[in-house]
């Protein structure tokens, strides 16, 4: 949506992420105006939304999100986008013979990043003259893919920041702590 030749971005997303954070009990420490930032993970960065959460007086302890101003998204190399890239350079580096002109296309890559234990899978695609071949997931995938530089938004007043990313565990885990180290409230996946 264009408004005053601004993007605006509906970030619903992030009001459902913490109404599952409040009633999971993954959210610290709650209290009346609380504000949590909502980081989603984007194929070129990250999509931004604060909320703050107003307590409900005619419902004890309970919290409602309210979103305030527009969402944001945030440009950078650690996007979904460049880590593909680096899983499916690994994949060629340990595969040296898949051939540019295969039929099909593997899905080793994406199922690197998103799946947890993918590491000793092995796939079997099939070459333009019919063929079959098997590749091999490439061992530490998870150690080798490089998470990237990761700017913050402001973050002033923020008390909390929740991460959404269809990363397996170990790469998310290690985005957040990289996220963790320049923000100073808790990230929270």
């Amino acid at each position: 949506i264009k408004r005053r030749g601004r993007t605006v971005r509906l970030l619903w997303r992030s009001v459902a992420a913490t109404l599952q954070a409040l009633e999971t009990g993954t959210l610290p420490a709650l209290h009346d105006g609380m504000r949590v930032t909502f980081l989603e993970h984007t194929a070129t960065g990250f999509d931004v939304q604060t909320l703050s959460l107003r307590h409900l007086e005619e419902h004890a302890g309970v919290f409602a999100p309210e979103r305030k101003d527009v969402g944001f998204a945030m440009r950078c190399n650690s996007g979904l986008d460049n880590l593909l890239d680096q899983a499916r350079q690994l994949l060629a580096a340990a595969n040296p013979h898949i051939e540019e002109r295969q039929r099909a296309q593997s899905r080793l890559p994406v199922r690197l990043l998103v799946e947890d234990g993918i590491s000793e899978t092995d796939e079997i695609l099939r070459n333009e003259n019919g063929t079959w071949f098997r590749i091999a997931a490439p061992g530490g995938c998870c150690d080798s893919v490089t998470i990237g530089d990761v700017p913050v938004p402001p973050l002033d007043g923020v008390d909390a920041v929740l991460l959404a990313t269809p990363l397996c565990k170990p790469l998310a885990k290690r985005l957040a702590t990289t996220i963790g180290m320049k923000v100073p409230c808790p990230v929270l996946l």
